[in-house]
């Protein structure tokens, strides 16, 4: 379908008066809500919703891929006047297939957990406020269960920039979970250079990508995060930073990658401190033990998940996930020699099954006992496990990996990840022994693409992203193509000159209207436009330039192909600001109330004469 490039599509005052009003009648002022009896809630561009007095609620994620009979989780944090304990949520499956729960993680967040049955199928997680009058809906979530479906996890290292620049596009795709690394702990301000590194791959990556800003890494020194709190306020103001200049998908969370000693109370510390801020949080300790030169995968009670030295043998990483402040364990299976699990080394492909199995048998429905414990593993089954590797030879230190050779050394890279293929599908199958297996996490996409400058002479470039995470080459993207213009159409004069769109598409009122240069949301000043769209549309070459992704259009329509517009109402503002604010809705008789993925449509408002038109563009 040819696409038409609308980025500046504008109507003028007078036409709009002769489009609009015999379409839309103007109502009272002031909000109006949904229902007499139902609190208003509006969904922000950002994907939050908001009340009318301001409090915000905001799922981390809401677009969900779970393997049949397993469990994820997300979280739900809430900023405002209207405390968490007063709104009184409730998660509710549209599908037989998934059933939902909450739990309280801090004083304004909630997680929730998703378990998926057997069987294939979509449906969506509505988030209701009992206690609020009319019990609105106040958060959403697309959850699509399939059998075979894992957590597929790259590490990007941003510090090395000219491997960067030779990932493909394809490699940032076939992932659903992005690790950017390593974000500076002892400054609130972002790295422009990361900034950039972080744009490209996010402009190539698919609906409902996990992005994860990383801590620590190699380099990283437990001296340097003494400061916990501090540490959460930076790292969190940089998550701010770059969310605000991102024109597509968003970062969800933080990455703990603490090597090199780190204690038990910072790792507990930091998971907590981000974890209670809303943020997804994920760890990436190294698999060892605690005595002895071989674990038993059927009873692993000699098993650690460490920082390493100078406690390698204490599992430090345990008191913050048994705890359930983290959300994704990215264990890495390489770099530790010299110990064995059933009697696979680390340079042996069955290590990671076996070390999977150990992990497996690792996982509990209760971990409470185990929240000071540095002795021994538990993870709640809510969490998702992710075995690690790395991509090849070039991303280890030494022989201690998979593919059991150093940089430089000669191997079969393709023989190896063939077996290592297998392995995976094995344990997907096998419901029991690897029945909390969640995915595989891969160190590092640099590697994996630029091999040669990482020492190994022996890697095909991709191969990993290509034989584990089924990577194609070429970069059209994927999802669906959808574009929403808003355009305020009045002359700049009243009280009231500055506009917005309120469309209610059954689920609620979703307001479009600006953004500043800054990432803030704003009203648009009379002959002003915007475009937003769905992912698919912000990465197309063209019309990337001016479509902004719009979370919530992802999730309208990462389940249907097209959704139906019942009611819609302007926004009418004093200044850019939304510092006063009057709402009129418009009638029900308008043109066109149907909009269709792989089209682009222009929505008008007047707020001059309370008049809006919705039209289809191409």
């Amino acid at each position: 379908m040819k696409k038409q490039i609308i980025s500046n599509i504008l109507v003028g005052a007078g036409l709009i008066g002769s489009i609009a009003i015999a379409g839309c009648t103007s109502g009272g002022s002031g909000t109006i809500p949904t229902s007499p009896a139902t609190t208003q809630v509006q969904f922000l561009a950002d994907g939050s919703a908001q009340l009318p007095d301001g409090t915000k609620i905001k799922l981390s994620s809401n677009i969900l891929n779970i393997d049949t009979n397993h469990i994820a989780s997300t979280k739900v944090s809430v900023t405002g006047a209207t405390s968490l304990d007063k709104l009184g949520l409730k998660a509710v499956s549209s599908n037989p297939l998934s059933s939902a729960t909450l739990s309280r993680q801090s004083v304004g967040v909630d997680r929730l957990q998703i378990q998926s049955a057997a069987g294939n199928g979509i449906g969506q997680i509505q988030i209701v406020a009992t206690g609020l009058a009319g019990s609105p809906v106040v958060g959403l979530a697309s959850v699509n269960v399939a059998q075979g479906s894992m957590i597929k996890a790259s590490y990007i290292d941003m510090s090395a920039s000219g491997a960067v620049a030779l990932i493909q596009s394809g490699g940032y795709k076939a992932a659903n979970v992005l690790i950017f690394g390593f974000a500076d702990t002892s400054s609130s301000s972002i790295n422009s250079s990361y900034l950039t590194i972080i744009k490209n791959a996010l402009n190539s990556e698919s609906t409902g990508t996990v992005n994860l800003l990383s801590i620590g890494g190699a380099t990283g020194s437990a001296s340097d995060m003494t400061d916990t709190a501090k540490v959460v306020s930076n790292i969190s103001a940089q998550i701010e930073s770059y969310n605000s200049q991102l024109s597509t998908a968003k970062i969800n969370g933080v990455d703990l990658d603490l090597e090199g000693g780190f204690t038990a109370d910072q790792i507990k510390a930091l998971a907590k401190g981000f974890s209670g801020l809303g943020y997804l949080v994920s760890v990436a300790p190294q698999i060892y033990l605690s005595s002895g030169s071989t674990v038993d995968s059927s009873n692993p009670s000699n098993l650690v998940l460490t920082s390493g030295s100078p406690n390698s043998s204490q599992s430090n990483f345990t008191p913050a996930i048994a705890s359930g402040y983290v959300d994704y364990v990215f264990v890495q299976t390489y770099n530790t020699p010299n110990w064995t699990i059933d009697g696979y080394a680390e340079s042996q492909v069955g290590f990671y099954k076996a070390a999977a199995k150990a992990l497996n048998n690792s996982t509990k429905s209760d971990c409470s006992a185990y929240a000071s414990s540095t002795t021994s593993v538990c993870i709640p089954e809510a969490t998702n496990l992710v075995i690690g590797t790395v991509s090849n030879a070039g991303g280890a230190f030494s022989s201690a990996n998979m593919f059991g050779v150093a940089p430089g050394t000669s191997y079969n890279q393709s023989s190896i990840l063939t077996q290592f293929k297998t392995s995976i599908d094995e344990m997907i199958a096998d419901t029991v022994n690897y029945k909390y297996f969640d995915g595989v996490m891969m160190w590092s996409l640099n590697t994996d693409y630029d091999p040669t400058d990482y020492g190994d002479d022996y890697a095909d470039k991709g191969a990993f992203s290509s034989i584990i995470y089924g990577a194609e080459s070429g970069s059209t993207p994927s999802g669906k193509y959808f574009i929403l213009q808003v355009s305020n159409t009045g002359d700049g004069t009243g009280s009231y000159p500055y506009a917005t769109v309120s469309l209610n598409f059954g689920s609620g009122n979703y307001e479009f209207g600006g953004l500043s240069s800054t990432g803030k949301e704003v009203a648009l000043a009379a002959g002003a436009s915007k475009s937003w769209g769905t992912l698919a549309s912000s990465q197309d070459p063209n019309t990337s330039s001016y479509v902004t992704d719009s979370n919530n259009l992802d999730l309208l329509f990462v389940n249907a192909n097209s959704i139906t517009v019942s009611k819609l109402y302007i926004n009418k503002y004093s200044d850019e600001n939304k510092s006063k604010t009057q709402q009129e809705p418009c009638a029900s008789t308008l043109n066109t109330t149907t909009l269709e993925a792989g089209h682009t449509y222009n929505v008008m408002v007047n707020p001059t004469y309370n008049s809006c038109a919705l039209e289809q563009v191409n």
